[in-house]
């Protein structure tokens, strides 16, 4: 389901009562994609939520996630530098951990990790 630019369909998600980690990917995925001036504050503030729930002695799809989760939010508000340094870590875990998708993802995300971005604005 896409819901760029969908306010009915973020504010389903914002009040889902699913899995946490999916709700929280998708919600944060989806506010980047739309850019609105106070998306990126949103998605990093779901962010630093995901990253603070408690778990026992680390869990590594929540901790992944977290990394991924940040390094897209660092390429939103065009800070190269950050977004390669996270990326890297991303991809470390991922191949530390043998999860092939994130592998994947991880690797596709630092082909682009050269190219342009554009600065955020900050809400």
């Amino acid at each position: 389901m896409y819901l760029t630019g969908c306010n009915i369909g973020i504010d389903a998600v914002r009040q889902s009562a699913g899995v946490g980690r999916s709700r929280d990917r998708v919600l944060v995925e989806t506010l980047l994609d739309r850019a609105a001036e106070s998306d990126v504050a949103e998605a990093e503030a779901a962010v630093e939520r995901l990253a603070a729930a408690p778990t026992d002695d680390g869990f590594p799809p929540r901790d992944i996630l977290v990394l991924r989760l940040r390094a897209l939010l660092a390429r939103a508000c065009g800070d190269d530098v950050v977004y390669r340094k996270s990326v890297a870590c991303y991809r470390a875990m991922a191949k530390s951990l043998g999860f092939y998708g994130h592998i994947a993802m991880a690797e596709a995300m630092w082909r682009t990790s050269g190219q342009a971005v554009t600065p955020c604005v900050r809400g």
